[in-house]
Parts: structure tokens; sequence; C-alpha cells
């Protein structure tokens, strides 16, 4: 394409520079055209931003105790949903536990014993 010139080309088909002021004008121009905001590269500093705001609001100690109230409010309705299992349940369920630690151990033991068995083999 010998004869189509892009915008950045100037006389002769050489790319044109752009000056640091005519890049900074053009990156002002970029800025207010996307309503404002900060370009993807802009340091912002929402965690100061974020300090200064929660250093500006101070509880009182009546809107502690109401949010604390309604806290524990909420742990108690959320208790009220849980199920909670018989007597019967729990000891079935620790019986199930206690079997299944002692057939593990039982492995591990017999494990230990071969490898140290193994080792002692090695080393003399």
């Amino acid at each position: 394409m010998a004869g189509v010139k892009s915008g950045k080309e100037g006389k002769g088909g050489a790319p044109h520079k752009l000056s640091l002021a005519q890049k900074e004008k053009k990156r002002k121009s970029k800025k207010e055209s996307a309503g404002g905001k900060e370009p993807k590269g802009a340091v912002v500093q929402p965690l100061k931003r974020a300090r200064q705001d929660a250093a500006r609001k101070r509880f009182t100690l009546g809107e502690y105790l109401q949010n604390l109230r309604q806290f524990f409010n909420g742990v108690w309705q959320e208790l009220k949903k849980v199920h909670w299992p018989s007597r019967r349940e729990v000891v079935v369920y620790t019986g199930v536990v206690v079997v299944v630690v002692l057939i593990v151990m039982g492995i591990l033991w017999i494990a230990d014993s071969i490898f140290s068995q193994v080792l002692r083999l090695i080393i003399k």
C-alpha cells in the first residue's frame, strides 16, 4: 500500500514524532474523553483514601452496642437452622471415627516397622 498514508506519517512517508508537550496534551485529551477516568497505568491511592474515611467515621457506644446486638441476633438465627444430631447419632459417629483412627494407626505402625527393619539392613 504505497499510496496510502496513515495519520502518523509526515511528509515523504516518514513517521511523525511527537514532542513531550504534544504527548502530554494528547494524554490529557484522552483522559477527558474517557469521562475523567484515569488510564489503566495511573497510580491511584485507594488505601490512603479508605484510611482517611475510616478515621473520619467514629462509632459511638450506642452504635457499637446496636451492631453487637444485631450480630448476636444473626448468630442465634443461624444456630436455629443447624441440624443438631441426636445422642445416638453422636455415639455412632464417634465410634466410626475411633475405629478408623485405630485402623490407620495399625497401618502406619506396620509400615513403620517394615521401613525400620529395611533401614537397619541397609545401615549394617
